[in-house]
């Protein structure tokens, strides 16, 4: 995905968003071209099961809603700066 971004001038989300086929990303038209086109000249090509994934939809009525899922009790530093960042940015 960095070769395709950095080819297409675009970040690796980017990349993402557009071969994921993401529903509700809006980006423009240009951009998803520049993508795919960057894609298919470094010779990528989706996994075969990629057919069979179900697309990927946004959960209804979550905007502005972060989740934060952790293996074990969040208590080194680390983890108590990420939650806290989410709270910030969430209000």
């Amino acid at each position: 995905m960095t070769d395709i971004a950095r080819a297409a001038g675009c970040s690796q989300a980017t990349v993402s968003f557009v071969l994921n086929n993401s529903p509700g990303i809006r980006l423009s038209q240009q951009t998803r071209d520049r993508v795919i086109e960057a894609a298919r000249s470094l010779g990528y090509s989706p996994p075969v099961f990629s057919a069979l994934r179900p697309p990927v939809t946004p959960f209804e009525g979550l905007d502005g809603v972060i989740g934060f899922a952790v293996d074990q009790l969040a208590t080194s530093p680390e983890a108590v700066v990420a939650i806290e960042g989410a709270r910030q940015a969430s209000w």
